[in-house]
């Protein structure tokens, strides 16, 4: 069980963002070792020294140097990404929305039901394809919040929106009148 849920608190879904914010981390763990690979093999020929005189010597230093951008480009173009993906959450329990992010370093940020006055949601032509978008939370003078990438959008707002509903209502009580603090009916004069 979840320690950060309050009691009588259930969660009603938990999703990461669309998979398809992994496309540009895949695309690179493809394209880095391809371009690597090529641009080492092509300095292995001695092409190099083909195109600048009397740089032959210099070719193993460049090889190492041209491998050791290659790992850094791929660790940051794609392991960055991928963890980066992994690491964000998004949380829907009876009472509040979670946005969880981070690895090492955990942010969390809740949107309490009760505050949502307003459910947007936004979608580009491509997230439309892939049925995801941005769900916009308008929470009146307490702000607003955002989260991005929402797979199944429309099914996320609606049970959203459900959760909202199924909210227990509160009915105000009629606050005590003057002669509860022995004020009496003298305050009319």
């Amino acid at each position: 069980m979840r320690k950060w849920l309050a009691e009588g608190e259930y969660v009603i879904v938990q999703t990461r963002q669309h998979g398809r914010t992994l496309f540009r981390p895949a695309a690179m763990a493809v394209l880095v070792p391809l371009a690597t690979f090529f641009v080492l093999g092509w300095l292995s020929r001695g092409n190099l020294g083909k195109v600048f005189a009397q740089v032959d010597q210099w070719t193993q230093p460049l090889m190492m140097l041209v491998g050791v951008a290659a790992v850094v480009l791929f660790l940051s173009l794609t392991v960055r990404g991928f963890v980066q993906w992994r690491g964000r959450q998004y949380i829907l329990t009876s009472r509040r929305i979670v946005q969880q992010r981070g690895v090492l370093q955990r942010h969390r940020q809740d949107f309490p039901l009760a505050a949502v006055r307003h459910v947007a949601t936004h979608q580009s032509g491509i997230q439309r394809v892939f049925r995801s978008g941005t769900i916009s939370l308008d929470m009146g003078l307490d702000g607003q919040g955002a989260l991005h990438e929402v797979p199944e959008v429309a099914k996320f707002r609606s049970l959203v929106l459900e959760a909202i509903n199924a909210l227990p209502t509160v009915e105000w009580a009629q606050g005590p009148g003057p002669e509860a603090f022995g004020v009496g009916d003298s305050w009319q004069t």
